[in-house]
C-alpha cells in the first residue's frame, strides 16, 4: 500500500540518518579530546578563574567536565556496539546496546539538560561566576564554551529523535532516583570541598546558601525537583516520538 510505502522508505531515511548522526558525533568527540589535550590542558595555568579558585588542578571537579565524558564515553561505545552489530552479531540486541539505550533516558539525557541549563542561568546573570572573559582570551575561543555547555543538549535531543531504541527504558521513576542520586552525591562532593578548603568549588553557590532557608530550597531545587523535571522531559518526548511514528520504532 502507498502508505506502507511511505513509512518504509521514512525509516530507511531516519535509520541512515541515526547511523551517520551517531558517525559523526564519534568523529566530533575525537576532535574534541585531541583539542583539549593539546589546547585546552596546558593552558589552564594561565586562567586567572574568578569563579573557580584552583581550575588548573580541579577542572575534574567540574559538572561540566563529568557530562563532557559521559557523552564522549557514550558515544564512543555506541559506535563500538554498532561496529560488532555489523561484522559479528547481525540479530538480535546485545547486551550493551540495552544498558546504553536505558543510560541515555536515565544519565545522559537529564545530566546534559541540567548541566547546561544551570550554566547558561550563571552566565547570563553573571559570567564572571562560571566562564570569565579571561578563559577565552587565554584558553580556548568562544566556541568552544558551546561544545561544553550548548551542544551536549542539541546532540540528546537529536539523538532522542533520530536514533531507535529496541528495548524498554527503565521506569520513570527509577530514572529519577538514578539523576537525583547523582545530584545529591555530586553537591555532597561539592560540601566536602567546602569543609576541606573553607570555600565553594563555584563561587556562585556561596550566593544561594547564605541563609538556611536559602540552602534548603537550592538543595531541593536542584538536587531534587529539576533532575526529576529533565528526566520527565526525556520520557515525554521519547513517548511522544513513539507515539507520532510508530512504525519507525517497531522492529523490521
Amino acid at each position: 500500500m502507498p502508505n506502507e510505502t511511505i513509512c518504509d522508505r521514512s525509516w530507511t531515511y531516519r535509520k541512515h540518518l541515526a547511523s551517520w548522526f551517531l558517525r559523526s558525533c564519534l568523529v566530533y568527540y575525537s576532535f574534541l579530546i585531541y583539542y583539549n589535550l593539546v589546547y585546552v590542558l596546558c593552558r589552564l595555568k594561565c586562567v586567572n578563574h574568578s569563579g573557580i579558585q584552583h581550575l588548573d588542578s580541579e577542572f575534574l571537579l567540574c559538572i561540566s567536565i563529568w557530562n563532557y565524558i559521559t557523552q564522549i564515553v557514550f558515544y564512543f561505545l555506541i559506535n563500538v556496539n554498532a561496529i560488532i552489530q555489523q561484522f559479528w552479531i547481525k540479530d538480535g540486541v546485545l547486551l550493551l546496546e540495552k544498558f546504553l539505550e536505558k543510560s541515555f533516558l536515565s544519565i545522559v539525557f537529564p545530566l546534559s539538560l541540567s548541566v547546561c541549563s544551570l550554566f547558561w542561568y550563571v552566565y547570563f546573570i553573571d559570567r564572571e561566576l562560571i566562564y570569565p572573559k579571561e578563559v577565552e582570551e587565554l584558553m580556548a575561543p568562544s566556541w568552544y564554551n558551546h561544545t561544553l555547555h550548548t551542544f551536549p543538549v542539541v546532540i540528546v535531543l537529536l539523538h532522542l529523535i533520530l536514533v531507535e531504541h529496541k528495548s524498554d527504558p527503565f521506569p520513570m521513576s527509577t530514572s529519577m532516583l538514578i539523576q537525583c542520586t547523582l545530584h545529591i552525591f555530586y553537591f555532597m562532593l561539592l560540601g566536602l570541598y567546602r569543609n576541606v578548603h573553607g570555600h565553594w568549588f563555584y563561587e556562585f553557590i556561596s550566593f544561594y546558601t547564605s541563609t538556611i532557608s536559602s540552602s534548603i530550597v537550592s538543595y531541593l531545587l536542584y538536587g531534587l525537583v529539576l533532575p526529576m523535571v529533565f528526566v520527565w522531559i526525556g520520557y515525554t518526548l521519547h513517548i511522544e516520538i513513539q507515539t507520532r511514528c510508530p512504525s519507525l520504532s517497531s522492529p523490521r
